[in-house]
């Protein structure tokens, strides 16, 4: 197994958003898409790996905020697998609370962050709870349910590494203080303890 880390840069800042390309003998997904807006820098570096889109048969995304999944409904109308957490499926297949919500807070800066946000084919999507096994041809990830970020957020462990969305918390470029991802409403500390506990009893 190869983990290639790509560097989405955006909006020119570099360390700010990545998705992962998860490199199988017999199996290729993509953990986290990032927003649309960086779906030409993810495709470049797909490409600069030796890949494809077409190649990427599974996508895995932590939650649905559109910094880890905005570009999730372009994969799934490519054909690829997207796996989420229970509670964020029915917002990707139909985004439309998603993006209201969104636009309350950036109005008109919406286009220039986030990009297009696509509704993903309902028979595309794959709801999975906690301890669900997610295949693909020799890659076995792990869902694990880490509330406290959302309540519908997601990490995703395979051998001893876990993707851990946003429950690691935040390091912003060239700082050395992590913090937890707390954005008020739906912050739950003692959720978030929880999940934290949660991912190192896997001893990642």
């Amino acid at each position: 197994m190869r983990i290639h880390v790509i560097d989405l840069e955006f909006q020119g800042c570099a360390e700010a958003i990545a998705a992962f390309l998860v490199e199988g003998e017999r199996g290729l997904a993509l953990v986290e898409t990032g927003p649309d807006s960086t779906r030409p820098r993810l495709l470049a570096e797909i490409d600069r790996l030796g890949f494809s889109a077409s190649d990427v048969s599974d996508v895995l995304v932590s939650h649905i905020h559109l910094d880890h999944a905005g570009g999730a409904g372009w994969w799934a109308a490519q054909g690829a697998r997207l796996w989420v957490h229970e509670k964020g499926a029915p917002h990707l297949i139909n985004p439309k609370r998603l993006v209201a919500s969104a636009t309350r807070i950036y109005g008109d800066q919406m286009d220039a962050l986030w990009g297009s946000i696509l509704p993903a084919p309902a028979d595309r999507v794959r709801a999975v709870g906690n301890e669900a096994e997610i295949r693909v041809g020799d890659l076995l990830f792990r869902a694990i349910d880490t509330p406290g970020r959302a309540a519908h957020h997601l990490a995703f462990s395979i051998e001893d590494i876990v993707f851990t969305g946003d429950t690691a918390g935040i390091r912003l470029p060239g700082q050395q203080l992590i913090t937890p991802a707390s954005a008020p409403p739906q912050f739950d500390r003692e959720a978030f303890e929880g999940s934290f506990a949660r991912i190192l009893e896997t001893h990642p």
